[in-house]
């Protein structure tokens, strides 16, 4: 499918005024972390005009309000060509407001598998005017994923341990865990980041589990350290990878964290 042809696909616009395939934006709102990410890594920050509170990467930019509450009237203020969000994200349920002020709204789908993070990367290239290179990008990371060897190590992926909320197989992070040779343990029924009781992780019995909490490894080991039978518990499998890597759906950060991964099943297998 042409690149342009994708982009109208995903493209959801609600009642706002209309996003054209055809245009390079120059001035960006991003209620995303992860497409400010990418938009970094494609070298165009200086289209960025405004971000929200949780977004690191572009230090001293306008904050336009939270990830889930961004503020129109700041994102009005400062007169974007384009907003671009993700239904990964909260912020999609507080865009049909920017109607009225007739600004463009890019919302790209829900990112499953590596393959979709690599369409949404191409997206937000089309609209920098940078296809050339994001295409020539994307080529290089479909290159870096070398078959990882299946392992059988049934993991939970943990995005908080209070409450506990562990990432499915209906979730990117699940996709990284089959594509480092691991199997997802916690099934989705459709939600990708489901809560989950202490006694569900028991009755799952995960062979190694993994937390994007510091010092997690460490607090999960003892909280469920009474349980000696869980396998988990038994090999003391546990893993800290910063929510800096895992928790951001970006091609480079799918690879990193499913190089963190491949390197702990091998320890795992010792």
């Amino acid at each position: 499918m042409i690149p342009a042809l994708v982009f109208l696909l995903m493209s959801r616009t609600a009642d706002t005024a209309a996003v054209d395939p055809h245009s390079t934006y120059s001035r960006i709102v991003s209620l995303s972390p992860s497409l400010s990410r990418m938009i970094r890594s494609l070298g165009r920050e200086n289209a960025v005009i405004g971000v929200t509170s949780y977004d690191t990467a572009f230090n001293g930019k306008p904050v336009i309000g939270t990830v889930t509450n961004p503020s129109v009237e700041q994102i009005v203020a400062i007169r974007p060509d384009l907003v671009i969000a993700s239904e990964e994200d909260g912020a999609v349920q507080c865009v049909e407001p920017l109607a009225g002020a007739h600004i463009p709204v890019l919302i790209l789908p829900r990112s499953r598998t590596f393959d979709d993070i690599i369409e949404r990367f191409l997206s937000v290239g089309k609209v920098l005017g940078e296809t050339k290179k994001a295409e020539e990008m994307a080529s290089q990371y479909r290159a870096s994923l070398v078959p990882a060897e299946p392992t059988g190590i049934r993991t939970v992926f943990l995005i908080s341990n209070d409450p506990l909320v562990a990432s499915s197989r209906d979730s990117f992070v699940g996709k990284i865990i089959e594509s480092a040779g691991g199997i997802c343990a916690q099934e989705g029924y459709g939600n990708p980041f489901p809560i989950i009781s202490k006694e569900h992780l028991v009755s799952v019995n995960p062979d190694a589990v993994v937390t994007v909490i510091e010092k997690g490894d460490i607090d999960i080991l003892e909280r469920f350290g009474t349980f000696s039978k869980l396998s988990f518990v038994q090999k003391r499998a546990a893993l800290f990878i910063p929510s800096e890597t895992a928790c951001y759906y970006t091609p480079g950060d799918f690879l990193a964290t499913r190089n963190l991964l491949i390197e702990f099943y091998k320890r795992c297998a010792q």
